[in-house]
């Protein structure tokens, strides 16, 4: 019989997390949040078509959803942080000793964010040229897509 070592790991944290119900408190603001931010984006449709205005307000949605995601990742570390150290929850000092972490959080994905713009940036440039050669350059876009999907998916 095969002996799985994280069950019991498994299950102190499960007991954990459902006896400390405050652990729920970031997650369920995080979803209020986002669900108060739907209204702003329901003339975003395909029937109104492309518009710059849609586009900066899916960007400015989407910032400000992952900077409220990770505001709310520091500050359920936090709680989990005095969990650990058997101290008492209170879920106005937890979440400022959650900012630090959260900030390590927005910076670290505007990084990622950064990267990846700056790799579609030099794709596009790429396949823009390799469209100038006819046969080469469909082998080769070929390649950098599939190189790309690799970078990306895996």
């Amino acid at each position: 019989m095969v002996k799985f070592p994280y069950i019991n790991t498994l299950r102190d944290s499960f007991a954990v997390t459902f006896s400390n119900v405050l652990l729920f408190v970031p997650i369920i603001l995080v979803i209020l949040f986002n669900v108060a931010l739907i209204p702003f984006t329901l003339e975003i449709t395909p029937a109104n078509g492309f518009s710059v205005k849609a586009v900066l307000l899916l960007i400015v949605f989407a910032m400000f959803s992952g900077f409220i995601t990770f505001i709310s990742y520091g500050w359920l570390y936090a709680l989990v942080k005095r969990i650990v150290e058997k101290k008492k929850l209170k879920l106005y000092e937890t979440f400022f000793e959650g900012l630090p972490l959260a900030w390590k959080y927005i910076k670290i994905g505007l990084l990622v964010m950064l990267y990846f713009f700056g790799i579609s940036i030099i794709t596009m440039v790429l396949v823009g040229l390799l469209s100038l050669i006819p046969v080469v350059g469909v082998v080769l876009l070929g390649i950098i897509l599939f190189g790309e999907a690799v970078l990306f998916f895996v």
